[in-house]
């Protein structure tokens, strides 16, 4: 693993995990962390997973970004951090851009969803991979899901940081929701889902695995071994 700087800011850094020489250039899956967008959490809790995709033949891109806590923070910026993320990838050599696939667990399921959705990366997504993701931040704020966090951290009214105001889909979406996840439950994926499918556009799916919230960060789970399925899926590789 090798961590490579994109930006001037201290966390506009990714984290770029890739094993052997390829014989031509590798598909690649962003990986967004998650915990609530919080600044007390960071991209190393995707390091498991991140080396499990290494090794099913990934290029394997894990962005940092500014979160909830430090200072001069804002959606805004957070946002565009994601969107400079994925971008950064047209510098990194002997990477596939026409294959890139945007995983996230939990919050980062979240940004996930955004990245594919918004329009904004230049290096375009052909999918996204969303663990447990908190894909529909209206529907997540009226429940109360995270304690209070998503109006904490988006205000009452998210806007377009919300993938649900995105829709329709511009590209294959896959939510992977947990049997016993007690913090971020299916019923988000699944408001989500229900929104993406009154309008025409990608496929929105909801599948339901074993595991609870956490199961996703876990390569041994079946949880986390559904996500990085589904991820090759998207780009070719299954």
């Amino acid at each position: 693993m090798v961590t490579i700087s994109w930006g001037s800011a201290p966390d506009q850094v990714a984290d770029l995990w890739r094993l052997g020489a390829p014989g031509g250039p590798s598909p690649v899956l962003v990986s967004l962390h998650g915990g609530f967008w919080q600044a007390s959490y960071a991209r190393d809790l995707q390091d498991q997973v991140a080396l499990a995709a290494a090794r099913a033949g990934f290029a394997v891109w894990v962005p940092e970004y500014r979160r909830f806590g430090q200072p001069g923070f804002s959606v805004a910026g957070m946002l565009a951090d994601v969107v400079a993320g994925l971008d950064a990838l047209a510098t990194v050599e002997g990477v596939d851009l026409s294959r890139v696939v945007v995983s996230g667990h939990s919050a980062g399921g979240h940004l996930a969803a955004y990245a594919a959705l918004s329009g904004r990366p230049k290096v375009a997504p052909v999918g996204a991979v969303c663990d447990a993701g908190v894909v529909d931040l209206g529907f997540a704020a009226r429940n109360d899901v995270g304690d209070g966090v998503v109006d904490q951290v988006f205000g009452p009214v998210p806007g377009d940081a919300d993938p649900a105001r995105l829709l329709p889909a511009r590209v294959p979406v896959v939510c992977l929701v947990a049997t016993e996840d007690r913090i971020v439950p299916a019923s988000v994926s699944r408001s989500f889902a229900a929104a993406a499918a009154a309008q025409p556009g990608a496929e929105v799916t909801v599948t339901e695995v074993p595991g609870d919230h956490f199961s996703f960060l876990d390569p041994r789970q079946q949880a986390a071994e559904a996500s990085l399925k589904a991820a090759r899926k998207l780009v070719g590789l299954d």
